[in-house]
C-alpha cells in the first residue's frame, strides 16, 4: 500500500472526453543518505507512468514533488485536459501550491 504524505481529490476531464474522479498526490519522503531522500509522485489514473523527486530533506523532496505534480498538471492542461478540485468549485492549478512556490513555478 501507498503511503502518502499529501494527495488531493480531483474530477480530470480527458481531451477525449472521458470524465475521471481520480487524485493527484505525493508519497512519503525516503532518506536514501546524507543529503538525498526522493518521494515519488502520483497522478494515478491520469498518468500511470511512475515519476520519482529528490531533495536534500524529507521537506524539500516534498517540495519538489508538488512542484512537479503541478507541473505535469500544467502540461496535462496545454493538450487540453482540465481538472476540478474541492467538489468541482476550483479548476485553478495554482490552488496546488502555496503563492511563493507559484511565483516560483512561472
Amino acid at each position: 500500500m501507498t503511503e502518502y504524505i499529501i494527495k488531493r481529490l480531483c474530477v480530470a476531464h480527458a481531451p477525449t472526453g472521458e470524465i475521471l474522479n481520480t487524485y493527484v498526490g505525493v508519497t512519503q519522503p525516503i532518506h536514501l543518505s546524507g543529503l538525498d531522500w526522493e518521494c515519488n509522485i502520483d497522478l494515478d489514473k491520469i498518468d500511470s507512468q511512475k515519476k520519482m523527486t529528490k531533495g536534500i530533506d524529507s521537506w524539500h523532496a516534498v517540495q519538489m514533488g508538488m512542484y512537479m505534480v503541478y507541473r505535469e498538471l500544467q502540461f496535462k492542461e496545454m493538450v487540453g485536459w482540465k481538472f476540478l478540485w474541492l467538489d468541482g468549485e476550483e479548476s485553478d492549478l495554482r490552488s496546488l501550491l502555496p503563492t511563493f512556490g507559484q511565483e516560483l513555478a512561472e
